[in-house]
C-alpha cells in the first residue's frame, strides 16, 4: 500500500436506485468495516447490494448499537433500540425530509438546486426553535459548510471518492444531534473527491487528511489531524481503517 495526498483515478459508475442512495456497480467494492480508536462498526448489504444494517462496538464497555434498514419506493426506515428515523423520498430519488420518532419526533428537511443539497432545516417540534445549514457546491463537491454560528470551507485532492457510504468527514456535515451521523449515501448530498482539508473563517486550517489506497484504489486509512478543535485544544492525530467486501 502505499500514501498518497494527490492522485487522479479512475472515474467510478454509479446509479441512482428508486431508493435515494447512490448504488455502485458490481465491481464497486462495498466498505465492510470501519476502525477507528474504540470503535469498530461492520456493515452488511442486502441483495440489491443496498445497506441493511450496521453494527457498531464500542470497546471500553462493550455496548453494542445496531441500525437496521428497510426501503420502499418513497421511503427509507432507519431503526435502532431507541428510535426510527423515516427519510422520505420524491420522484427522482431525493430525500425531501426526515422524520425522527422517540419521545418527542424531530423534523429535518433538505432543499436542492442542480441535483446537489444546498440546505438543510432541522426542526424542534416545541417552539420555533431549528437551526440551518447552507451548502456551496463547485466542481461537484461541497466547497463551504454555514450554520447560524460560523462556516467551514473544504478543499478537495484530485482524488476520486470510490467509497459506497458517507465517511465520518463528510456525514459530519449531514449530521444531527437526533439522528446521529448517516452511513447511507444520499443522492446529491455526497462529494465527487476526497477532503484534504476544512479551513475556518479566519483562515486556520481545523482538519487535514491523508490516505492510503489498496490496489483498487479504495482507501484503506484516513489519518486524521485535528488541530484543537477538542475539549484540550491539543493537536490530536487519529487514523480510521477500512476494509473492503
Amino acid at each position: 500500500m502505499k500514501k498518497l495526498f494527490l492522485l487522479t483515478l479512475p472515474f467510478l459508475f454509479v446509479a441512482i436506485d428508486a431508493c435515494g442512495s447512490e448504488t455502485a456497480s458490481s465491481e464497486t467494492m462495498l466498505v465492510k468495516t470501519i476502525s477507528e480508536g474504540c470503535y469498530f462498526t461492520e456493515f452488511e448489504y442486502d441483495d440489491m447490494r443496498r445497506l441493511k444494517k450496521v453494527t457498531s462496538l464500542y470497546r471500553p464497555q462493550n455496548s453494542i448499537d445496531m441500525r437496521t434498514y428497510v426501503y420502499t419506493d418513497h421511503s427509507i426506515v432507519e431503526s435502532s433500540e431507541y428510535c426510527e428515523v423515516t427519510y422520505t423520498l420524491d420522484a427522482d430519488g431525493y430525500v425531501t425530509n426526515y422524520i425522527y420518532s422517540w419521545n418527542i419526533p424531530y423534523e429535518g428537511k433538505y432543499i436542492y438546486a442542480d441535483g446537489n443539497i444546498t440546505k438543510r432545516v432541522h426542526v424542534y417540534p416545541l417552539g420555533d426553535d431549528h437551526y440551518e445549514n447552507f451548502y456551496t457546491w463547485e466542481n461537484g463537491n461541497i466547497t463551504k459548510v454555514t450554520d447560524q454560528w460560523e462556516s467551514v470551507e473544504i478543499e478537495y485532492s484530485d482524488v476520486e471518492n470510490k467509497v459506497n457510504l458517507f465517511m465520518p468527514f463528510e456525514a459530519s456535515y449531514l449530521s444531527s444531534h437526533e439522528t446521529g451521523d448517516p452511513y447511507i449515501k444520499f443522492r446529491g448530498m455526497s462529494s465527487k473527491n476526497l477532503p484534504l482539508k476544512e479551513i475556518s473563517e479566519d483562515g486556520t486550517i481545523r482538519y487535514s487528511y491523508s490516505y492510503t489506497f489498496n490496489a483498487e484504489g479504495y482507501p484503506t486509512s484516513i489519518i486524521t489531524t485535528d488541530y484543537g478543535n477538542n475539549e484540550g485544544g491539543e493537536t490530536i492525530i487519529s487514523e480510521c481503517l477500512i476494509t473492503y467486501y
